[in-house]
């Protein structure tokens, strides 16, 4: 009995799915090879550390074909332990970030009487002061002012618009690492008011 051997070595794993084939010994055959349409391709994770995660796809043809041992890595250099929740695991790398702090709320009750200021110093036992604000010692009214510092800037201030002779703040400086300031009662009658201040 003759053998006929066509040319060619096409395996139906490197022939498109539904398309025939023949070669070799495969008389007619049909690929099997998966054409990857979809927008969203599955990935597995392939591996992770320190700034990379590489991912491998399944086989198929995305534009050209491409096969498992193909990996695709993305740097993102922010993916540090430091910057992941402890006792968490993201992509493989274990987190070692703390727990953020609990805020801590604190009132002091001031008088500033008319046309006069005061100085003030929050002594609160805080590591971090976050915000402060100057609150009507009615507090359904509107705030005075908010003092209040971002990360790797200096306390700021600024007056809210709305509130009647509103208590003003300046000379913002630092004592012993807690803001001071200058508390100042432009009105013709004393104000009584609260210092709310947010901290860690």
């Amino acid at each position: 009995m003759t053998k006929l051997v066509l040319p060619g070595d096409a395996k139906a794993s490197q022939v498109l799915e539904g398309v025939k084939y023949s070669a070799g010994t495969v008389m007619n055959g049909t690929g099997t090879m998966k054409k990857q349409t979809d927008f969203y391709v599955p990935v597995t994770l392939y591996d992770a550390s320190f700034g990379r995660v590489a991912f491998s796809q399944a086989d198929g043809v995305y534009n050209g074909y491409h096969d498992e041992t193909t990996k695709y890595t993305v740097e993102e250099p922010n993916l540090q332990p430091e910057n992941i929740p402890k006792d968490m695991i993201m992509f493989g790398i274990q987190g070692t970030m703390a727990a953020a702090s609990a805020k801590v709320v604190r009132s002091t009750y001031l008088n500033v009487p008319a046309q006069s200021s005061i100085s003030v110093k929050e002594s609160a036992p805080f590591n971090t002061i976050e915000m402060m604000i100057i609150d009507s010692y009615f507090v359904a009214q509107i705030p005075h002012s908010v003092i209040y510092k971002r990360p790797g800037e200096s306390y700021k201030y600024m007056t809210v618009k709305g509130q009647s002779n509103p208590l003003e703040v300046s000379n913002i400086t630092l004592l012993d690492g807690k803001p001071s300031f200058t508390l100042t009662n432009p009105a013709g009658f004393s104000q009584n008011c609260y210092l709310i201040s947010y901290g860690t």
